[in-house]
């Protein structure tokens, strides 16, 4: 093995790297829904609901940012495990932040 492959052990890492080669089944619905425009305007009212809207742009944001990566690297991205850590780490936040 080459030296300059770092190993990606963290269980997020190891979830994602599964998870990647099905990105490229999104529907054209969900397309839609990642690449649609945030709205911006009419605020909704009720208890969390800043909160609710930011979780659900970081769950876009995720998906887009997967997307993104895999459209460019397709069958490298396995190998370009700075980018699956940051995006494992994007996923770990939102958890969180749920």
């Amino acid at each position: 093995m080459p030296s300059n492959i770092i190993l990606c052990s963290s269980p997020s890492a190891k979830l994602l790297m599964a998870v990647l080669p099905y990105l490229f089944i999104l529907s054209a619905a969900s397309v839609r829904y990642v690449f649609s425009i945030p709205d911006f305007g009419n605020e909704e009212e009720g208890f969390f609901s800043k909160e609710i809207k930011a979780v659900a742009n970081f769950k876009k944001a995720i998906l887009m940012t997967a997307g993104a990566a895999f459209q460019k690297l397709m069958m490298k991205l396995d190998k370009e495990q700075e980018i699956l850590m940051n995006i494992a780490d994007m996923a770990i936040e939102t958890f969180l932040a749920e």
